[in-house]
């Protein structure tokens, strides 16, 4: 997974591996479960793809395209949008705390 990951949604996509094509496809099949028949039809560009993993929406999405979103992810279309949540990062390897470790136990 990419270290500069700027959106939850990105995060998710690139859990799932997809590409454009493969989000396309789920986001379709997502849209004939989720709208009403008038508005089954709603896609996404590719374009569009690459702003919205990219962190470069200023607003967000219309709510039909909200709707898809949060069915397909199972989280609310602002949080997919915001920042991912911060992971703790692993502490540190630090050498001098494995050697003296190490000390301690070939002492016994």
């Amino acid at each position: 997974m990419s270290q500069t990951s700027r959106t939850l949604l990105k995060v998710l996509v690139e859990q799932r591996r997809w590409r454009y094509r493969d989000f396309e496809r789920a986001f379709g099949r997502a849209a004939a479960q989720v709208l009403d028949e008038g508005a089954r039809n709603l896609s996404v560009s590719e374009s569009q793809f690459r702003r919205w993993t990219g962190g470069k929406v200023q607003t967000l999405p219309g709510p039909e395209a909200c709707a898809v979103l949060e069915h397909m992810f199972g989280v609310a279309a602002a949080a997919l949008f915001d920042a991912p949540p911060s992971v703790a990062p692993e502490p540190a390897f630090n050498l001098e705390d494995e050697i003296a470790m190490t000390e301690v136990f070939s002492m016994k």
